[in-house]
């Protein structure tokens, strides 16, 4: 899990960021890493209100160099300087997580509202979603988060145990790639951020996987007991809630693919290839989603932008992983995956009429077959999720609704 200050990261997308890790249907994601709370500039909320006794730090300390050589290693970098790590009492970590997000409204870094409303247009959701009860529910199963602005990796104060060793492990390696590669980024599109998350997690979560591996079975017993326990109390969920299935898919996205797009990358040409590709990082999720597109250099399609009917409030790309999202509420997964691919690239505006938000797309498919398919898939979305969706054209395809 790493953190980021949003800024110019607003998307339709922005309000599953806002809780991405939370969601992640895998409870090692949850846990260890959640994604994207948005830190104040500095990344501090204060300083410490309880310390951390002195055991738990001298644990700490005893631990690092094992996990700091692992990650190395695996990862074939070496660290600059040695990564900052600051242990926190619960107290104040559960604080920080919580003032972080509060900031982030503060300071306008994601509207949830205008994000609520376009996706309730894109037929996302229906209804009212209630972010802060399940952001609040899950603080005290976050074991710790790397800062790509502070430059700092923030764990919980406990006791270094088997599965916080592992967490550690996830936490350093976005350290590692951050001192070589600048992992803050605030500036990427809403597609972009997304691929490059998945790039980000994905190298983290190759390095945790292996460390698990190495571990002894006794070892890996204890890792899975613990991380199963920290989910038997959570009172929120998203069987409480139906519509958080989006954000929970969308948050799962960068830990769920990314390691079998760094694992391509690696194959393709080992460590020295998952360089370059931070230097030259994914641009969409279509290159996560087909690793072989990225590794043959396929570029994005020019595209129309899409005329809106009113002020725009919000504007940006669906890319192929929100399209797969899109017609998923409409058609089975299978189907939903063969008409997204082939997706060359889209543009999409939003704009209000009275109470409700809408949404119109330009979507451009890499050949015609591909087109023909993407129309037929969102005919069939548009009479299942009526609220008077329309389907036009071919290069490219425009879709609008309101909801």
């Amino acid at each position: 899990m790493m953190t980021t200050t949003a800024g110019s990261r607003l998307t339709n997308w922005v309000l599953a960021l806002a809780i991405v890790g939370l969601l992640a249907g895998d409870a090692a994601v949850v846990v260890a890493r959640r994604d994207d709370p948005k830190p104040a500039a500095g990344g501090s909320t204060g300083p410490p209100t309880e310390t951390v006794p002195s055991a738990e730090r001298r644990a700490l300390e005893a631990a690092l160099p094992e996990l700091i050589g692992f990650v190395e290693e695996t990862r074939g970098l070496r660290f600059k300087a040695r990564p900052e790590v600051e242990l926190l009492s619960s107290t104040d970590f559960d604080a920080r997580l919580r003032g972080d997000f509060e900031a982030g409204e503060e300071e306008g870094a994601f509207d949830g509202d205008t994000a609520l409303g376009v996706l309730r247009a894109l037929a996302l959701v229906d209804g009212d979603v209630d972010i802060e009860t399940v952001f609040e529910d899950q603080l005290p199963h976050i074991l710790g988060f790397y800062d790509t602005e502070a430059k700092v990796l923030y764990a919980r104060g406990i006791s270094p145990t088997p599965f916080l060793k592992q967490v550690l492990v996830h936490e350093l390696a976005h350290a590692l790639d951050d001192q070589h590669f600048d992992l803050f980024r605030p500036d990427l599109d809403d597609e972009a951020s997304p691929a490059f998350d998945a790039l980000t997690e994905g190298s983290a979560t190759w390095v945790e996987m292996q460390w698990y591996d190495s571990r002894p079975p006794a070892e890996q017993e204890a890792i899975d007991a613990e991380e199963g326990g920290l989910f038997e109390d959570v009172p929120h969920d998203v069987e409480d809630q139906p519509d958080l299935s989006v954000f929970e898919e969308f948050g799962a996205f960068p830990y769920a693919v990314g390691p079998f797009f760094v694992m391509a990358l690696v194959e393709a040409g080992g460590t020295a290839r998952l360089d370059e590709a931070f230097r030259a990082s994914p641009t969409n999720t279509e290159h996560i989603i087909h690793p072989d597109r990225f590794l043959a250099g396929e570029r994005e399609a020019a595209v129309a932008p899409p005329r809106a009917d009113g002020p725009v409030v919000q504007e940006g790309r669906l890319g192929e992983l929100g399209l797969i999202q899109i017609l998923d509420t409409a058609m089975t997964r299978g189907l939903a995956l063969q008409a997204a691919n082939g997706w060359g690239n889209d543009g999409y505006v939003a704009w209000t009429r009275g109470a409700q938000t809408c949404v119109r797309a330009n979507i451009v498919m890499d050949s015609s077959r591909d087109t023909t398919e993407l129309v037929n898939a969102l005919r069939t979305w548009a009479r299942a999720v009526g609220g008077g969706a329309t389907v036009s054209g071919t290069r490219p395809v425009t879709v609008t609704r309101c909801g």
